[in-house]
């Protein structure tokens, strides 16, 4: 239903929701994160769906990238296992991306 396409538009895209993932998880489904901004967001997965829609996963301002004083570096924050909050973004409503992806995790 959803693929990885980094080659999707991701121009226009915002925050729709979000979804608890461990970024260790997401490395073993989807390989490693392309790079973003390098400022608030250490990497992001660009989704593309089968009628075109195109989604992001992204973490926001959860590393030293962000915030040298209280951020935990980018390659500790992808080897966690714990679960942290990713953003989902995209041109529209995500309530399918984010009911495939959950199933994924």
């Amino acid at each position: 239903m959803f693929k990885l396409n980094v080659d999707a538009n991701i121009n226009g895209t915002c925050r729709q929701t979000e979804i608890m993932a461990a970024p260790a998880r997401l490395i073993e489904l989807f390989g490693e994160p392309i790079e973003s901004d390098q400022y608030k967001v250490s990497g992001e997965y660009v989704f593309e769906g089968d009628n075109g829609d195109v989604f992001t996963l992204y973490d926001w301002k959860y590393t030293t990238l962000y915030n040298p004083e209280h951020g935990i570096l980018p390659s500790l924050f992808w080897a966690g296992t714990s679960p942290v909050q990713f953003n989902i973004g995209g041109h529209g409503p995500a309530g399918a991306f984010y009911n495939w992806l959950k199933a994924k995790l």
